[in-house]
């Protein structure tokens, strides 16, 4: 028959990425396979459509983590500029 697979996503973006790495691979499998066989039309819809999802995820996880590295080194150079404010200020 077939095989049970379940998708984990984790905090760990290593991780996020290897997931839907696996995901998409899983995806374009079916999306050849109703290339071949007319009668999977709908299962390659339904992939094409997680898949769409899964990179949409991976855009806006990768983007967030981007996004508050980005800060946090703003927030390091603002403390850095407070710093020297104070002690110039002395």
């Amino acid at each position: 028959m077939g095989t049970l697979v379940t998708y984990n996503y984790t905090t760990d973006y290593t991780g996020i990425f290897n997931t839907v790495y696996d995901n998409v691979t899983d995806l374009n499998i079916v999306i050849s396979a109703a290339k071949e066989d007319e009668s999977l039309t709908n299962f390659a819809a339904a992939a094409m459509v997680i898949k769409v999802y899964d990179f949409q995820n991976l855009v806006d996880i990768l983007m967030m983590y981007h996004f508050l590295k980005q800060i946090k080194a703003q927030l390091i150079l603002l403390q850095f500029m407070i710093k020297d404010q104070i002690y110039i200020s002395r």
